[in-house]
């Protein structure tokens, strides 16, 4: 979806978005920004929880690390929608798809 949107955004002539695009390009963002973020707390709390249930402690730098690529992940998308986008939307869609997840 926000590579799409972004296809038709760059090869719009203007370089303007129609306002239809925006603002599906803002909900993108900050939807797959936010899922990305409440992912990654829960990558982080599934290697603890793992760790514990299976007495090995190998899951927890695996819960870890998957956490951080995630976090990234969520800092691209958020900070892509965040220069194309409006901030306030961007955000609280971000917000609302991390309480969801």
């Amino acid at each position: 979806l926000v590579q799409g949107v972004h296809r038709h955004h760059s090869s719009s002539h203007e370089g303007m978005l129609s306002a239809k695009a925006r603002a599906m390009y803002e909900l993108g963002t900050g939807i797959q920004g936010g899922l990305l973020f409440g992912l990654s707390a829960a990558a982080s709390r599934t290697g603890l929880v793992l760790s514990r249930q299976l007495g090995s402690p190998v899951w927890i730098p695996l819960g870890i690390a998957l956490s951080v690529c995630l976090t990234a992940g969520g800092f691209f998308l958020q900070a892509r929608g965040l220069k194309d986008g409006r901030a306030v939307v961007v955000c609280t869609y971000a917000a609302i798809s991390t309480i969801a997840t």
